[in-house]
């Protein structure tokens, strides 16, 4: 996907740099024009030990330290309201769903019959 941009932006005559990071992890000493999240539900992208409030801070710190003084920051993310809205009390109480974290969690199951997350 990012070559694919990196060729648009080249048609187009941009001069942009694409860079594909863990954002909970990136840093750089060079600021940016402009700095672009498009999360997409990034923030529910975690592992089962991370602590979700931390995870996410520390993407949106990572980014608001990234653009120059008055450098842009552009953020997109999900409505969680429209998540939750599907969300009910024995989604709760059966453990499907965390309101807390905002994420819902769903049990897999393989062709050779492991469960996942187990």
């Amino acid at each position: 996907m990012l070559e694919e941009a990196r060729k648009r932006a080249q048609k187009e005559g941009v001069e942009v740099e694409f860079i594909k990071v863990d954002a909970t992890k990136f840093k750089r000493e060079e600021e940016f024009d402009a700095a672009i999240c498009l999360c997409e539900d990034a923030f529910s992208l975690i592992g089962s030990s991370d602590d979700p409030i931390e995870h996410n801070l520390a993407i949106l710190k990572n980014i608001y330290e990234s653009p120059k003084p008055g450098g842009k920051f552009i953020l997109t993310v999900l409505s969680a309201l429209s998540r939750v809205k599907g969300a009910s009390n024995e989604d709760i109480v059966k453990g499907t769903f965390d309101p807390n974290a905002m994420t819902f969690f769903e049990e897999i199951e393989a062709p050779d019959g492991t469960k996942f997350p187990d």
